[in-house]
């Protein structure tokens, strides 16, 4: 599959062990995948990628946390369709001490799901 034909996925994610673990998987199954390691990289990715779908960590260094960049993405018209995932190891209250209002199409804890079900949740989500 050339890369032009392949479904776009920008993962934000600053574990860049588990990046390179996943993101291996993840081009194995044919997608493109843009890493970006903190919020502010994957807002500056975004001008110029266009992702058919979004993973996201909730907490990230930096001044942006995931939930941060999901407001982004949803109030931004280009991406009004795109179904996003949180991927993180912090429940939905947790971290952040109250349950946010901007919702994910999925939200995955890391500690419960392994890579093939994560797999299976991008091809649901984004079929290549």
């Amino acid at each position: 599959m050339e890369t032009s034909q392949k479904k776009k996925v920008l993962w934000v994610e600053d574990d860049k062990l588990l990046g390179k673990i996943l993101g291996e998987a993840i081009a194995v199954k044919g997608y493109e995948l843009q890493l970006a390691l903190t919020g502010r990289e994957a807002i500056t990715t975004l001008k110029d990628f266009t992702p058919d779908i979004i993973m996201v960590d909730l907490y990230l260094p930096g001044d942006m946390n995931g939930y941060d960049i999901l407001e982004r993405v949803t109030t931004d018209p280009r991406f009004k369709k795109t179904p996003t995932i949180i991927l993180s190891n912090f429940g939905k209250t947790e971290h952040f001490g109250k349950e946010h209002p901007v919702a994910a199409t999925r939200y995955l804890l890391k500690a419960d799901v392994g890579i093939s079900q994560i797999l299976a949740t991008l091809h649901e989500l984004c079929p290549n």
